[in-house]
């Protein structure tokens, strides 16, 4: 089947969703199947390209950063896709598309549709399900009945975690299949090495936005250090809208010095945190499926995270990581004091962890179910 993936973001453009998409590319194309990915163009790496058997083009696109995207920049693909996909569906035959986000990139599915009479699946991704971040309600309002529109000329709408299904399912009566992310177990994998660290340290990923409540992670280490004599150091790798604004937070606080900051970082990197840290965090508002805590968790670290959805498909309190509730910062302190003083502990949740993601989690798994998405009537 020769299946266009239309994303704004890919590698090196991105997080979660940029991830997901260079992965089940890659598994298909690894299957047979002719990969044509759609993305936006970044500083010099415009028009064709070629990677891990994926055919790659980027659109001409608004690109500032690597890290994040605006609302002007998405709009820039979407209007750019709409000169390039006719050529592109001509030239290479595209039997099928799979489309990441329904906004921005759902339009170019109806596309595809309408004008091709091409089949496509919605892959929602947790920003672009209303509710998920507060701050997107009334565009998601304003955009109700397009959105309806795309969902109904699709042939499957699925979410990657059984939490952002009931969710999306709140804002629209609609069938939701779920199909989880995966997740490179082969890179992703612990150290062999002992670690002999003299603090306890946490590691958080992600963009610095509103959605991962660092506000709030910052008050609790804040807490934890004047408790306890500074025992604890937090690694944040990231970068995002409220960089300054977390960096000023981190010296009211008087933590600065233990805070280290990491920027946006390679997923060597990303590796080589997980590797030599005790412990990753999460505490985010709302989440789709995490891809950071599955990497966290493939490399043997144990999580600890908010009781959200998609925190809480990965995370079993006690089992394999932590869950506290978003106003229970007792719970926090509580969690932060058993296991920075119970090495052995860490160690047991890190193995259930690992154990977990590489048993559940694979992208050949989350490709096939794609394929099979496009077979159901």
């Amino acid at each position: 089947m020769n299946i266009v993936l239309i994303n704004y973001e890919f590698p090196p453009l991105g997080a979660g969703a940029s991830n997901a998409t260079f992965h089940i590319g890659k598994e298909l194309a690894a299957m047979g199947h002719k990969i044509i990915v759609l993305t936006s163009s970044f500083k010099k790496k415009i028009g064709y390209d070629y990677e891990n058997g994926m055919i790659i083009f980027r659109c001409p696109a608004i690109r500032k950063k690597t890290s994040e995207s605006n609302i002007v920049e998405m709009f820039s693909f979407v209007v750019s896709c709409f000169f390039f996909i006719p050529w592109i569906v001509l030239k290479h035959k595209v039997q099928a598309g799979i489309i990441f986000f329904s906004f921005p990139c759902g339009p170019l599915g109806l596309l595809l549709k309408i004008f091709f009479n091409i089949p496509y699946i919605i892959s929602l991704r947790g920003g672009d399900v209303p509710g998920n971040e507060k701050k997107l309600d009334k565009i998601h309002k304003i955009l109700k009945p397009l959105r309806r529109f795309i969902f109904k000329k699709s042939q499957a709408v699925v979410a990657n975690s059984e939490g952002l299904k009931q969710l999306a399912q709140k804002a629209d009566p609609i069938d939701i299949s779920i199909i989880h992310n995966g997740i490179d177990t082969d890179f992703f994998s612990p150290s062999n090495s002992t670690k002999n660290n003299k603090e306890f340290e946490l590691l958080f990923a992600g963009r610095l936005s509103e959605q991962k409540n660092l506000p709030f992670l910052l008050k609790q280490v804040a807490e934890f250090q004047n408790k306890h004599n500074g025992k604890i150091k937090l690694h944040i790798a990231g970068d995002g809208p409220l960089k300054q604004q977390i960096q000023d937070l981190s010296k009211n606080l008087g933590i600065a010095d233990c805070i280290t900051w990491h920027g946006w970082v390679d997923k060597n990197k990303i590796v080589s945190l997980c590797q030599k840290l005790d412990c990753f965090i999460n505490p985010s508002l709302c989440e789709g499926m995490p891809n950071t805590v599955l990497e966290a968790m493939a490399c043997g670290l144990p999580v600890i995270a908010s009781n959200v959805p998609g925190n809480n498909t990965l995370v079993k309190d006690k089992e394999n990581g932590y869950l506290f509730d978003l106003d229970d910062g007792e719970k926090i302190q509580e969690i932060l004091i058993l296991l920075s003083t119970n090495q052995d502990l860490l160690n047991k949740l890190g193995i259930k962890a690992q154990i977990m993601v590489k048993s559940n989690f694979s992208w050949q798994k989350t490709a096939l179910a794609y394929i099979k998405a496009f077979t159901k009537v």
